[in-house]
């Protein structure tokens, strides 16, 4: 009986372990199901948030790239603003002393023209004004260097008149002095 009694005890704790077995298994298959669930989600919910951390970082490195793009993007528009504005500026001055050299010029006609008629016509009692080559000589170095040469040739000319008139006044005061004596 003895054999039996521990062979019907073995068979009964063999079905014992095996039915608590399976409900051991199920309840393992439930907990790995639930612990498989929460790492999934867990597992999703940081790979989320660390795409939302990337993102944002990007979003502050894109928006920093942004801002300096942006004031280098100004910053280049006030100096060709600024380039543009000199520029203007430097040709309305330019077309100012162009305006003011070529009245020069006629201010020198006119200076020429009153020493030949003195020169021509023995006008003593005529007023000359100074000569007025200089001043386009001035105009002419520092705002037209290109006028050299002609500025030049005219202040030549200018002062070889003044020359004459003033060889032929000498000898004419000379005649005059002969001729009271």
């Amino acid at each position: 009986m003895e054999n039996e009694t521990l062979s019907n005890l073995s068979a009964s704790a063999a079905s014992v372990l095996s039915s608590n077995q399976d409900s051991i298994n199920w309840i393992s298959i439930i907990i790995l199901l639930a612990i498989t669930a929460v790492g999934s989600y867990i597992g999703s919910y940081l790979q989320r948030k660390g795409l939302n951390r990337a993102e944002k970082e990007n979003f502050q490195q894109i928006h920093n790239q942004l801002r300096t793009t942006t004031e280098t993007t100004e910053r280049i528009k006030q100096e060709i603003h600024l380039i543009l504005n000199r520029k203007d500026r430097l040709w309305h001055q330019r077309r100012e002393k162009l305006e003011e050299f070529v009245s020069c010029l006629t201010e020198v006609e006119s200076y020429k023209n009153k020493i030949l008629n003195v020169l021509i016509f023995q006008q003593h009692g005529v007023i000359i004004e100074p000569n007025p080559i200089n001043k386009l000589m001035m105009l002419q170095t520092l705002y037209f260097p290109e006028f050299e040469a002609p500025v030049l040739s005219i202040g030549e000319i200018v002062g070889e008149i003044e020359n004459s008139v003033r060889t032929l006044s000498y000898h004419n005061s000379e005649l005059l002095k002969e001729r009271v004596i």
